[in-house]
């Protein structure tokens, strides 16, 4: 037989298909997340955590779009998806996670969604856990996992119930959340236990039709998002100002208090200088009051919004860091 050709140095192996294929799949998972990137607060932080782990990247690490890139460069220079079927597994898994948190941030305005009324303020960006057993929310709730697992959370600051026609237009003007149902288990008797995402505030502006269930009413409503009021440039730089000093108190509240602990909770932080309405909606989960944080909710100034939340970052930062120094001092009387 003829010898084999040699392979001029110019030439190099034909890929295998199915090399080809997955190196195209982890081109598109890689330009995904860094293209999530650009907002750090889309990102789930129990996806974070773990990674700040394996590259061995202090916990107290601020998280901004530079850093998260190079979290994202790292991990798939480290532990390459094409060759790991775990490795890929973990990347979709990310892809997936971020992809349905910022639709759920970010969503697009339906027409109408069904409204669960209730007199506790749900803050944008929120957890929010819910149980239904009334069974105009039981049919809400089961028709939003049928269709695509959202529904409106409407604050009516009183607690009169919604009964009667009269009461129809009283929901018009009210503001609320557009919610993305996270996680939904039925109890064998109907009810339901929700976990869902509170998505941008949205303002009530008709009532449309509605539905009722054994005499109480389950509406659906038209809606538009109710962001906070446009300011002059002068007012703007004002608000971006307080948003960046507040933004330095919390990471000098993060040299006494565990990131990732408050960060479990409430999510990792918008960018204060490049989204400080944002911001301030996540510095206001830190309040624990009800009436609180639902002024702040109500709210459409963030200028008033961040004087609102100024002082409780001074005590807390002030507290934490007195009841860091004691802790130093008695450490130091240790024999």
């Amino acid at each position: 037989p003829p010898p084999a050709r040699a392979r001029p140095r110019h030439e190099s192996p034909t890929p295998e298909p199915h090399r080809t294929a997955m190196a195209v799949v982890v081109r598109k998972l890689y330009r995904d997340l860094m293209r999530y990137a650009r907002r750090p607060d889309i990102y789930p932080p129990e996806l974070v955590e773990p990674v700040f782990t394996a590259q061995s990247i202090p916990m107290n690490t601020v998280l901004r779009k530079s850093t998260l890139r190079d979290i994202i460069r790292t991990a798939f220079r480290t532990s390459d998806p094409s060759s790991s079927s775990e490795a890929m597994s973990q990347a979709f898994e990310a892809v997936r996670l971020t992809s349905e948190r910022a639709s759920a941030l970010s969503p697009n305005i339906s027409e109408k969604l069904p409204a669960f009324v209730y007199n506790k303020a749900e803050l944008p960006g929120a957890t929010v856990m819910l149980h239904f057993f009334e069974p105009r929310y039981r049919a809400m709730i089961k028709k939003a996992m049928d269709h695509n697992q959202r529904f409106l959370y409407v604050y009516r600051p009183n607690r009169e119930r919604i009964e009667t026609e009269a009461d129809e237009e009283g929901l018009v003007g009210l503001l609320g959340v557009v919610l993305k149902v996270d996680q939904c288990v039925f109890d064998q008797d109907g009810r339901a236990n929700v976990k869902a995402t509170a998505g941008p505030r949205v303002r009530i502006t008709e009532a449309e039709d509605k539905k009722v269930y054994e005499g109480s009413p389950l509406y659906n409503l038209k809606y538009e998002r109710a962001p906070d009021d446009a300011v002059d440039s002068e007012d703007e730089q004002k608000v971006q100002k307080v948003a960046v000093d507040c933004e330095a108190m919390v990471h000098e509240i993060y040299k006494y208090w565990p990131r990732f602990r408050l960060e479990m909770t409430l999510g990792i932080p918008p960018d204060a200088s490049e989204h400080p309405e944002d911001f301030s909606f996540w510095l206001s989960k830190w309040v624990q009051d009800f009436n609180a944080q639902a002024l702040s909710f109500e709210t459409t100034s963030t200028l008033q919004r961040f004087a609102f939340l100024t002082p409780l970052l001074n005590r807390m930062r002030d507290t934490l860091k007195e009841r860091f120094s004691h802790e130093e001092a008695e450490e130091e009387k240790k024999p």
